[in-house]
């Protein structure tokens, strides 16, 4: 698979560079360095990423994790690249491992050919074989098949310049086209390489003239001073022949001497005076004294200062814990109940069409709620409810009842539930369904929709069997006792609030009805027999 990166040099230049899974860094930089003249490549390295990290140039493609169209820039490295680095290569084969110390310009053959012509080890590297048995060097993932790849292929272009690396060597049949492709692209890439590093000598010896002559500095000219003719001798001729100076017929001109004017007195400049600008000066309070009629009184005062300030205080709890398993006191009902109490009269039927016309058409036409009308509705549930009651269940089975005011915030709901536990263990509290957990500890109980009753639930990491206090648990109530606390502070006028109440006909036993008797409706009759 063919890829390419992008190498951005110090000049502002760009280079595309092809490559594939076992391309070595070192070669990427080696060719960018070739083609816009950086050299020696040696003293510049390549970075990659936001960091600008150095990438290591003996890694490929494959395991340096760069992707396709990676964008490389070539920098000007701290310190030189060192060449002509020892590399100790373990030649492992099928009769086992060789180890020795080789330069890293020193080609795979050569390598071969160290081991062959040792008389202890030419038994186990055999370069010659019968058939079509052809050596073979596999380093990593790379293959480096017959002889002329293995003359051409060196340590380095490998990307070993130090260290230890094991290469693998064995006898392949390998047919003869596959020889000669190999073959071709090896000089192929020779071919290239040598354009590049004749162009980038080319382009060294290319200097202009102009600019060489710029840099070169000047000769100087042989002057010599010639005699001042004085007058009535004859003027200076030259050596050439049918050429003088000045004619014989025009008097020459007589050098006067130089006169130097006298320097003129310097003229003084008249500059404006500078203005200081002094600071202000700064007020002295030492001696300032509150008046004595605002002594002891609270200035500060707002539209929310007295308005408002009752409604953020916590007030009376009236807490009430009940066990929601314990039967509260049976209400004596007669167990003679008459059949008119389950029949349904013609004013239930209209209440309950009422009642779901209104729902209906609420449903319908809600409009869409903006934040102001969201205040504006929260502002009425204030006017019509004082108090809001929580019942907080815990996973013991026992309810919690409370009162709050509908400006405290959830904070205080946890700190209150914090103050009767009977531990400290770390808890949440959360509203279902669905699961809502009261994260925002600055929400008031209108802005969490806690008002004007609701139901929360305890959570904790920590299980235990009873997570209030003992002494609480001991004064169980009943669930009359909390019913009773709604009924005092639930309003009994319903108001308009944007919510539809949903009435539902209550009868009592034995109270009968005012067409109990017996007859049947005429709008309820289906018809005659």
């Amino acid at each position: 698979m063919s890829t390419k990166v992008e190498v951005l040099c110090p000049n502002g230049h760009r280079i595309t560079v092809k490559t594939n899974p076992n391309t070595k860094l070192l070669q990427i930089l080696e060719e960018a360095c070739s083609k816009k003249g950086f050299q020696p490549s040696s003293d510049y390295e390549l970075r990659h990423g936001i960091g600008r990290k150095v990438v290591d140039p003996t890694l490929t493609m494959r395991y340096a994790g760069l992707a396709n169209n990676a964008k490389l820039e070539l920098v000007k490295a701290s310190q030189s690249r060192a060449t002509g680095g020892t590399v100790i290569v373990a030649l492992q084969t099928d009769s086992g491992r060789l180890q020795e110390s080789f330069s890293c310009d020193t080609s795979l053959w050569d390598i071969l050919l160290h081991w062959d012509n040792q008389v202890e080890r030419s038994n186990e590297v055999k370069l010659t074989a019968p058939g079509h048995m052809t050596p073979v060097c596999v380093y990593m993932s790379e293959e480096v098949v017959g002889e002329f790849a293995l003359r051409e292929t060196s340590l380095q272009h490998l990307g070993l310049l130090s260290g230890r690396a094991i290469v693998r060597f064995l006898l392949r049949e390998v047919d003869e086209k596959t020889l000669q492709e190999i073959k071709n692209k090896i000089l192929k890439e020779n071919l290239r390489k040598a354009k590049l590093a004749e162009q980038q000598q080319q382009h060294e010896q290319h200097v202009p003239e102009n600019v060489a002559q710029a840099n070169s500095a000047p000769e100087p000219m042989d002057v010599t001073e010639a005699p001042v003719p004085s007058a009535g001798q004859p003027p200076i001729s030259t050596d050439l022949p049918c050429m003088r100076i000045f004619p014989s017929d025009v008097a020459v001109p007589t050098l006067q001497p130089q006169v130097i004017a006298p320097e003129l007195p310097r003229r003084e400049v008249m500059r404006a005076p500078r203005v200081r600008h002094d600071a202000p000066p700064q007020p002295n309070f030492s001696e300032f004294k509150f008046p004595e009629a605002t002594k002891g009184k609270d200035l500060y005062q707002n539209e929310l200062s007295e308005a408002c300030k009752e409604d953020f205080k916590p007030c009376d709890r009236e807490m009430v814990v009940y066990n929601v398993n314990r039967e509260g006191p049976s209400i004596a009902v007669d167990d003679d109940i008459p059949p008119d109490f389950f029949e349904v009269t013609e004013k239930d039927l209209r209440m309950l069409m009422a009642d779901q016309q209104k729902k209906l058409l609420q449903e319908s036409d809600q409009p869409l709620m903006t934040q102001s009308m969201k205040k504006a509705l929260n502002e009425m549930k204030l006017e019509k409810y004082s108090r809001a009651i929580l019942k907080i269940h815990f996973p013991e089975k026992v309810v919690l009842q409370a009162v709050f005011r509908p400006r405290e915030t959830v904070f205080a709901i946890e700190k209150f539930v914090k103050s009767i536990l009977d531990d400290a263990v770390p808890f949440y509290l959360y509203t279902s369904p669905p699961k809502n957990i009261l994260k925002d500890k600055t929400q008031t109980l209108i802005e969490a929709n806690l008002v004007p009753m609701s139901v929360v639930y305890f959570g904790s990491d920590l299980k235990k069997d009873f997570y209030l206090s003992k002494s609480l648990l001991q004064k169980m109530s009943s669930e009359r006792e909390a019913i009773e606390v709604i009924i005092k502070h639930m309003p009994t006028e319903s108001k308009d609030l944007g919510v539809v109440p949903t009435s539902v006909p209550v009868r009592v036993p034995g109270a009968g009805s005012a067409k109990s008797d017996g007859h049947i409706p005429k709008w309820l009759k289906t018809g005659k027999k």
